[in-house]
């Protein structure tokens, strides 16, 4: 009998770890194997079965999506007489091919294999396209999704940079949120062929955007009564997976959500349309009525009714000048996307909880206040985006540009994003105040209640105007639980009511539109989780913010 000490008894575990990771990274290799085999072989048979039937082939396959970064190859082979060139032109032998070294992957996170086959006088060819995907576990495959006119980008310390969107270039767990920009049509083709880490030139970015993935939230309020602050918690969920409801059960017909059970967010139902996410600005909406862009440092755009700031909002549509694409849906805040940030924010993943932030003074867990108002002398006028104040609820400053030390990347500047960082979501507390998408119905509850918006009531009450405003039941009171009552869960009103003394008016007869977040010279009463009541029109402090979804 052999006889072994300690020793012995580690090093046997030691070896029988490393055989079980032998064996786990075999399965996971044979299984992508097997999957790209069968996605190569899908195409191969298509254009077979042409060339046997002998009947030209011109197909574009739809797209198949993987993960990256992993090592992937996969199996080709084709009959005698077939031969086979991907996009670079070069013949595809039989064999393992490898995806990251004889395809022509782009940066922006697909690339095209085009297969040309031949069989006597016959050609034919088909074009697969292929999606590949960087997975940060952190969020469950609610990935972000880039246009092709977006620019991916982090902070290497003192500016930003193109991100390598391969690497970690966002990790919601280190409360490190995705940014991307969008520059202007003279700049966007140097910057999609220009290489990782190297800077984003500040005059040339139109608009600054942060990802919000798709979660679902523990129900925590229902009821919209006065509520101690707390952790909200998040779970992160991809569009995939099957909706919660926040419901018992399927055996237990109840009425309403009930707390303790989880929602799927109410934000990322898009019309008729389940979101993996969407994009917003990381700043209120600066420049002009017709060149609407998102930038710090910049007086806040004001001095419009609600319609026309939709109407602005819908300019980043525009391919030409910003790089959307037609099925990115450029549109005016609604109330509960402004939700689902500040939920977002309130969460283990936002500034809430980020661990610098201790709740002491100088490192409170609010968000600070934004408190520039860039009227030098007097009058309230527009607030001057990315500024942090001194304290959460520092009073008005009066500067046409952030004070120095205060500016949104610096030291003090984080305070005031959704994050405790510079990844996050700035003005959400200060700042202007921004008109969302949320307006009350009228006595009807059919018809919106139109006030000074601007809108015309065949417009606003349209089905293709569904999807992009919040409608609430009509009500005549605005500050008791009658008013809180008419809520929507996830929007920030009735649910987190009063939280940090925020403002709390609910929208009535007289003032049937909803800003958020309050101004510059709120102190106290602005914050993430302020509502106030207004008809809708212009005004010198009146601002919005832009959403982009797919």
């Amino acid at each position: 009998m052999v006889k072994l000490n300690n020793k012995g008894f580690a090093i046997s575990g030691i070896l029988y770890a490393i055989l079980i990771l032998f064996v786990v990274l075999l399965l996971g290799t044979l299984s992508v194997l097997a999957s790209n085999k069968f996605l190569l072989d899908k195409t191969k048979n298509e254009l077979l079965n042409s060339l046997n039937n002998e009947e030209p082939l011109n197909l574009i396959l739809e797209y198949d999506e993987i993960s990256y970064p992993l090592n992937y190859s996969g199996e080709i082979d084709f009959l005698d007489g077939v031969t086979a060139y991907d996009n670079n032109g070069n013949e595809l032998k039989a064999g393992l091919i490898g995806y990251d070294t004889n395809l022509n992957l782009n940066e922006y996170g697909t690339y095209m294999i085009k297969y040309t086959a031949t069989k006597g006088n016959l050609t034919a060819e088909a074009i697969r396209i292929i999606k590949v995907v960087y997975t940060n576990p952190s969020i469950n495959g609610a990935n972000p999704e880039l246009s092709k006119g977006m620019i991916p980008i982090v902070r290497n310390g003192t500016e930003w940079v193109k991100a390598d969107i391969f690497s970690n270039w966002y990790d919601y767990n280190a409360r490190k949120w995705a940014n991307a920009v969008l520059v202007t049509d003279e700049t966007r083709d140097y910057y999609k062929e220009l290489g990782p880490s190297n800077p984003i030139k500040e005059d040339d970015v139109l608009a600054y955007l942060v990802w919000i993935p798709r979660y679902k939230y523990k129900l925590f309020n229902t009821d919209s009564l006065s509520s101690s602050i707390q952790t909200i918690e998040v779970v992160f969920e991809n569009k995939e997976t099957p909706k919660s409801d926040g419901r018992v059960g399927e055996d237990i017909q109840t009425e309403q959500p009930q707390n303790g059970n989880y929602m799927t967010h109410p934000a990322f139902t898009f019309g008729d349309s389940e979101l993996n996410g969407f994009w917003v600005g990381k700043f209120e909406t600066t420049g002009t009525q017709t060149n609407p862009t998102v930038k710090p440092n910049s007086i806040s755009l004001t001095n419009q009714n609600i319609k026309d700031q939709f109407l602005t909002s819908r300019l980043f549509n525009d391919k030409l000048v910003y790089g959307l694409e037609l099925d990115e849906d450029a549109h005016m805040m609604k109330n509960t996307e402004w939700g689902a940030v500040a939920y977002l924010s309130q969460s283990y993943y936002g500034k809430y909880g980020n661990p610098i932030y201790t709740g002491a003074l100088g490192l409170e867990k609010e968000i600070y206040i934004n408190n520039v108002n860039s009227y030098i002398t007097t009058g309230n006028g527009p607030g001057v985006t990315g500024c942090a104040g001194d304290s959460i609820n520092a009073t008005m400053v009066r500067k046409e540009a952030c004070p120095e030390g205060y500016e949104y990347y610096t030291s003090q500047g984080v305070k005031a994003s959704t994050t405790g960082n510079v990844y996050g979501i700035y003005d959400m507390n200060g700042g202007s105040w921004e008109y969302t998408m949320g307006g009350m119905f009228n006595s009807d509850n059919t018809t919106i209640s139109i006030s000074n918006s601007g809108f015309f009531k065949d417009n606003i009450d349209s089905l293709a105007m569904s999807k992009y405003i919040d409608k609430y039941k009509y009500g005549t009171t605005y500050n008791d639980q009658a008013a809180y009552n008419r809520s929507i869960l996830g929007d920030a009103t009735g649910e987190t009511r009063g939280w940090n003394g925020d403002s709390v008016l609910f929208v009535d007869p007289s003032y049937s539109w909803f800003p958020r977040g309050g101004y510059y010279g709120g102190v106290a009463a602005s914050g993430i989780f302020g509502f106030n009541h207004r008809t809708g029109a212009m005004g010198e402090n009146g601002t919005f913010r832009v959403v982009i979804s797919y």
